[in-house]
């Protein structure tokens, strides 16, 4: 059996559903949001089978944690409380962790193979850690301010005399460029409450480099966006990688501990190739329908390595 951390909701977890069971591959969904929804939601602890049991209500059955031997990690609905919350909402909240945390443990030590594991989704949340260990390892990534002190930003933006962009700090919003009017005495003072990431504006061609396992397929994004996300219509065409970048791609994988990832790259017009980040559980449904190259077919292939 295949475990999927995620939900039907979401469109990649979906399309791995749909294409296991079409292959009649037995299949199932850990998702974490029913302790949040109130759905019904048992875990069983048998003690004479060593073995923890699960039910599915997405798919309206029992799953044996021995069933299970590969786990794609897609979306891991956390479960945060926050210190503003009420004290029994805060318990709420930490009793969803303890026994999502814990079945996830107990695939692990049961063998399960993680596509991706907890170790690399926990990696992806630090995202500086993540340039931090490029840079040890001699990978190429751009200059980077994380703060959330009003002064360093104009000085740094000096210091660069080119562009400067500026993102979340782990995630989620899309990339801006640093503007002169960000740098007004009102608007800098918001970051305050908020660390940001600036960096410096690496210009040349976006490119998305899928790793699955020792493979690597490059895909070209044709867009000017500061964010390939806000170009909807960017021309997307396979691209072979240099066999130096190609290396990069799996040290960068197996520093993070990851089977499969996106890692979004840039190269500029000597050639030189800028890593920007590394994601666990990239999306590439897209991707694949504009590019044409077969990461379907290759994801499923690494959750079915070990049947």
């Amino acid at each position: 059996m295949i475990l999927i951390i995620g939900s039907p909701d979401d469109a990649h977890a979906n399309h791995i559903h749909r294409i296991l069971y079409e292959r009649k591959i037995p299949v199932g969904y850990l998702d974490t949001r029913h302790f949040l929804t109130g759905d019904n939601i048992d875990f069983y602890i048998h003690p004479k089978g060593s073995h923890i049991s699960y039910y599915d209500p997405h798919t309206d059955q029992e799953i044996d944690s021995r069933q299970i031997k590969s786990v794609y990690w897609k979306c891991y609905y956390e479960s945060i409380g926050s210190l503003t919350q009420d004290w029994n909402e805060q318990i709420r909240h930490r009793e969803i962790d303890s026994i999502s945390g814990s079945f996830i443990r107990i695939l692990e030590e049961q063998g399960c193979y993680f596509v991706n594991s907890r170790l690399a989704y926990q990696t992806h949340k630090y995202k500086t850690y993540q340039l931090y260990k490029m840079q040890q390892a001699n990978i190429p990534v751009p200059h980077t301010l994380v703060t959330n002190s009003p002064h360093s930003i104009p000085s740094f933006y000096q210091d660069e005399q080119e562009s400067v962009i500026y993102k979340p700090v782990r995630g989620g919003a899309h990339t801006q460029e640093l503007k002169q009017e960000d740098l007004e005495e009102e608007r800098l003072n918001k970051i305050q409450t908020s660390p940001v990431k600036f960096q410096q504006k690496v210009v040349g061609d976006s490119i998305r480099a899928f790793i699955f396992d020792k493979d690597v397929l490059g895909i070209h994004i044709e867009t000017d966006h500061v964010d390939y996300r806000d170009d909807q219509q960017a021309p997307l065409t396979p691209v072979d990688l240099p066999s130096k970048v190609k290396k990069q791609c799996r040290q960068i994988a197996n520093m993070f501990h990851l089977e499969y990832s996106g890692i979004d790259i840039i190269r500029d017009k000597k050639g030189n190739y800028t890593f920007l980040e590394a994601n666990p559980a990239p999306m590439f449904m897209a991707f694949e329908q504009r590019s044409g190259q077969p990461l379907t077919q290759h994801l499923i292939k690494l959750l079915l390595k070990p049947f």
